[in-house]
């Protein structure tokens, strides 16, 4: 069976202290063999540029994701069908694995997520893009990483170094719900974006936050 690797950024629904929050970003399953699952492909075609495919999908409310290959050339389309995860296929990974590339919209422009940066890990890409519309600071924002010198964490250290800020965060979310009146949605950006600031900066990577006219 093939592996299946998720560029998953759910944020699930989660009861805490009374609340009914979206504010629990899901860890990526990652690497699991086994199972059947349906993956539809929306477009299979590669975009004309990268910059036709940002502005095909700044507002897009499901993910869809390029692949480029080690020359940075789009290649391939891949998802659109799912509100917060993209399914890469077998065929899809072996046209990124080592030095290619992955850019995905994000709905709500969030951050990367510790799914981004496992399958980056796991295919030893050259660098992972997240971007999108953030309703909130109503900014066209797009998140890169690029491969650091010594190559990337394993996946191991992004998942325990994900979990340790997720935890203490979900708590800081609830508290700006309560403090600020803001609603789930926008406490769930808040928290995606501070604690993949902080998983970041403990892993020693780079993240660069790009702003778009």
């Amino acid at each position: 069976m093939p592996t299946i690797i998720y560029a998953d950024d759910v944020i699930e629904e989660i009861e805490l202290a009374g609340f009914d929050e979206s504010l629990h970003p899901r860890s990526p399953k990652g690497n699991e063999t086994g199972g059947e699952w349906t993956k539809k492909t929306v477009n299979p075609a590669p975009p004309e540029s990268i910059e036709s495919f940002r502005d095909d999908h700044w507002e897009s409310t499901k993910e869809t994701a390029i692949i480029l290959d080690q020359d940075g050339k789009p290649v391939r389309t891949v998802g659109g069908n799912k509100k917060y995860s993209v399914d890469f296929e077998k065929e899809d990974q072996e046209l990124m694995i080592n030095g290619g590339s992955m850019i995905h919209n994000h709905p709500r422009g969030t951050a990367l997520s510790d799914g981004d940066i496992i399958l980056a890990s796991d295919l030893n890409l050259k660098s992972v893009e997240a971007f999108g519309f953030d309703p909130y600071t109503k900014e066209k924002i797009s998140w890169v990483i690029e491969q650091p010198s010594e190559g990337w964490p394993a996946r191991a250290r992004i998942k325990r170094a994900y979990k340790i800020y997720a935890d203490a965060y979900v708590f800081r979310a609830r508290d700006q719900m309560k403090t600020k009146g803001w609603d789930s949605w926008q406490a769930a950006n808040w928290m995606t974006n501070n604690v993949m600031a902080r998983v970041v900066d403990s892993l020693k990577l780079k993240m660069v936050r790009n702003v778009y006219p």
